[in-house]
């Protein structure tokens, strides 16, 4: 009888850590990155920033133009070509009080260039697939600044497409 507690306790065992090892490795290493995912499916990748907030971001898989990003990424918005509001925020539309600066950033073929900021409204922008987009809000008084947000960690292996590529 000892014998037989043993042999179950042990198969049980064995079956245990096999369900465990496979209930672990059931997750795919690219979802513990959304940005990433989303860049490699040429889709924008949208960053949303608040004052002295950590920034938020999601994916557009609608992006004929910058508003439309926004709204294909989940955030409510106030505004069309002057984005005054974004999830409600600033409190107010008041442009006496805050606005929300426009960045794009696209790879190269070395990398991720520097974030530009924004000479045309989201109504009148068009990003390019694979690309992202940044708000930033910032007090009125402030000077442009772009999201604080780490940019994906895109392997030079990693599947891009030609027109996510600046021209030389």
């Amino acid at each position: 009888m000892k014998r037989l507690f043993s042999r179950v306790t042990a198969g049980l065992a064995v079956t245990l850590t096999m369900l465990g090892s496979m209930l672990t490795s059931t997750t795919p290493a690219s979802a513990a990155d959304p940005a990433a995912d989303c860049l490699r499916a040429n889709n924008v990748w949208v960053v949303v920033q608040e004052v002295d907030e950590t920034p938020t971001g999601a994916c557009a898989t609608e992006f004929s133009t910058g508003h439309e990003a926004l709204l294909s990424a989940g955030f409510d918005v106030n505004g069309v070509d002057f984005i005054c509001q974004i999830n409600g925020a600033p409190a107010t539309c008041s442009i006496d009080d805050a606005w929300w600066s426009y960045w794009h950033v696209e790879q190269t073929p070395t990398g991720w260039d520097s974030w530009e900021f924004s000479d045309l409204g989201a109504a009148s922008y068009a990003p390019r697939p694979g690309s992202v987009e940044g708000w930033r809000l910032l007090p009125w008084e402030r000077d442009p600044l772009p999201p604080t947000a780490s940019l994906p960690d895109l392997d030079a292996g990693d599947p891009v497409a030609p027109s996510v590529l600046k021209d030389p």
